[in-house]
């Protein structure tokens, strides 16, 4: 764009800082623009500080990528003095994604308004696999079992949960599969009960294997 900065100088010379002496110049660039008005020996200044915005003409949030669940991945459209319109409705600088799906903003600045849109898909992801620590089977119909929270394909999967003494009262092959606080369809005892859970999986980065080991607090 251009500036057109004017004066009226009446009867008065005028003297620009570019050296212009026309009474209107055409300012293209940034800086500060000085003009002094002459006549029968007076003077009187002026001078105006002027700032050419960078004209952002495109975004860019990157290529389509992947997701895995329990994984975040952020997109980014920060650009000076801009407002942020995303298809979710944030109006952040930046987008937090958590699942699949198109994703597009608009970019609003003083100058332009922009807009890209990206492809999350899911990839070829090692099993999400989340353990709660503790479950109240006292038949309010909250958190009544005590089942971990499994997202994926297992090769191999193996949930065992024991008493106090080692032994082995619940196991189970099937994932997300949950266990009651019973022990051959008689309640157990309120008490903190060790859990093992072993799986083995597939995903692009190749074979996953695990063995995890914790504790649950059963509350009646």
């Amino acid at each position: 764009d251009t500036m057109v900065l004017v004066v009226a100088p009446g009867a008065a010379s005028v003297l620009w800082s570019t050296g212009a002496t026309t009474h209107a110049i055409e300012a293209i660039s940034s800086g500060n623009y000085a003009v002094t008005l002459s006549l029968n020996g007076c003077t009187a200044s002026d001078v105006v500080a002027l700032t050419l915005l960078p004209l952002i003409d495109a975004i860019d949030l990157g290529a389509d990528a992947t997701v895995c669940p329990g994984e975040e991945l952020v997109l980014d459209a920060f650009t000076p003095d801009a407002i942020y319109q995303w298809s979710t409705g944030s109006t952040a600088a930046t987008l937090t994604v958590l699942i699949p799906g198109t994703y597009s903003v608009n970019v609003i600045t003083p100058c332009a308004t922009v807009q890209d849109t990206l492809l999350v898909t899911e990839g070829g992801c090692a099993p999400f696999v989340h353990v709660p620590n503790s479950f109240t089977p006292n038949g309010d119909g909250i958190n009544e079992v005590f089942q971990p929270v499994v997202d994926g394909t297992f090769v191999s999967y193996e949930l065992t949960v024991f008493d106090r003494w080692g032994e082995a009262i619940f196991i189970t092959d099937q994932p997300g599969k949950a266990w009651g606080g019973d022990l051959n369809g008689s309640p157990v005892q309120d008490g903190v009960y060790v859990w093992t859970l072993s799986y083995k999986a597939v995903a692009e980065a190749g074979v996953k294997q695990e063995r995890l080991t914790g504790h649950v607090t059963l509350l009646r």
